[in-house]
């Protein structure tokens, strides 16, 4: 009783939609105006995968690229839900109307001035009632009827296949900078539809996927604008988990109890037969210089001696040195000629001093020494006359 409550108050909500969508399209275009209400209907069908797609890419900007159990569930049950179970109930609903309607039983959701609109016919289709709800999708493949196999070929079984594709890029646009599993639990429902909604009537389940395409070629630009995860949400998800640091199992402080961690964590370690708890510890460099400076020996002080009176020796006897060298001047110093008595020049330039030539053997000593102690500022020099040493 509650599912017939349930399954009346889906239908009468369809119907009112499909009643409100009615005034917006124009009545007179074959096949009529419900026809085409049923179609726009199907826009906002086929907007319901790509609701889901947008959550998907919402959830993907706070987690990243990286799916645990938790958020692969919810991937898999957001695609099932947004592009199977819901769009199948708008399938069931929007067929069980006009089955209702082509039966000539009451519609809930639907006066009756509306009914009686829904009779009439516009164009060869006949009346629009028994076009949406005359005939289910498994009798429309039918090879007998040409005409109407032909419009199952191409409602039927063209378009869901085209809105399948266009759902999968949805899929692939969502889910990039990560991986793109979850994109077959968006479009392989929409395949499923076809199958499963082959009890519905056959004009209501075409003109529904002519606007369940419609809305899904809409939804790409739409996925498209919900955007991305950053790459460094990316980049933090696929990152390796940082290992947790062992306990360190140092002495408890003076005056503080050790905690119930560190007493465990000291007793594991003990208790861990591994070489490095086995070989001796190595004391630390500060203790080792503070038992090497308390092992030495303390210095003695150091005590200045008072100043005293020079001890008085007395004489002493010369020291014994040897023979020693006689003490002159050394080889290489050559002694400084006196200077002359002589008047000097008063030119600052002295005349080049000539040659001397020898005495004539005729002339005695003493006239050659004359001449030559005779020689003045202009006159030349002698070997014998007095040069400055310079």
């Amino acid at each position: 009783m509650e599912g017939e409550h349930l399954v009346d108050g889906l239908t009468g909500l369809v119907a009112q939609l499909i009643a409100g969508l009615r005034g917006l399209v124009p009545p007179d275009v074959c096949p009529g105006g419900w026809p085409w209400a049923v179609s726009a209907l199907g826009v906002a069908v086929g907007l319901l995968p790509t609701a889901g797609l947008v959550v998907v890419a919402g959830l993907r900007r706070r987690i990243g690229s990286r799916y645990g159990f938790g958020e692969s569930t919810l991937l898999v049950g957001t695609g099932l839900l947004a592009a199977g179970l819901l769009p199948l109930l708008a399938f069931a609903a929007t067929g069980e109307v006009f089955r209702l309607a082509a039966a000539g039983s009451d519609v809930p959701g639907l006066s009756g001035a509306e009914l009686d609109d829904l009779g009439s016919a516009v164009c060869v289709a006949g009346p629009q009632s028994s076009y949406l709800g005359g005939y289910s999708v498994a009798s429309a493949f039918d090879v007998s009827r040409p005409v109407e196999f032909g419009l199952a070929v191409v409602l039927l079984a063209g378009f869901p296949v085209v809105a399948a594709m266009f759902v999968a890029v949805q899929a692939r646009l969502a889910l990039r900078r990560g991986p793109t599993w979850p994109s077959k639990f968006f479009w392989l429902p929409v395949l499923a539809l076809v199958f499963l909604t082959a009890d519905t009537p056959a004009g209501a389940s075409g003109h529904l996927w002519l606007g369940f395409t419609a809305g899904s070629f809409l939804g790409i630009f739409v996925v498209l604008i919900a955007g991305v995860p950053s790459r460094e949400t990316v980049r933090r998800s696929l990152a390796p988990p940082v290992p947790r640091p062992a306990p360190d199992a140092r002495p408890a402080v003076a005056g503080r109890a050790p905690s119930m961690q560190s007493v465990s964590s000291a007793r594991s370690a003990r208790s861990a037969p591994s070489a490095v708890a086995d070989a001796p510890a190595r004391p630390k460099l500060s203790d080792r210089l503070a038992e090497r400076f308390a092992a030495r020996e303390a210095a003695p002080p150091v005590v200045p001696v008072p100043r005293s009176a020079p001890l008085d020796r007395g004489p002493q006897a010369p020291l014994d040195r040897g023979p020693q060298a006689p003490v002159g001047p050394p080889a290489w110093w050559v002694p400084r000629r006196p200077r002359s008595s002589a008047p000097r020049c008063p030119s600052h330039r002295r005349s080049p001093v000539p040659a001397v030539r020898p005495p004539h053997p005729g002339s005695g000593s003493s006239a050659g020494s004359a001449r030559v102690g005779s020689a003045g500022c202009g006159s030349p020099r002698t070997p014998g006359s007095a040069i400055p040493w310079r």
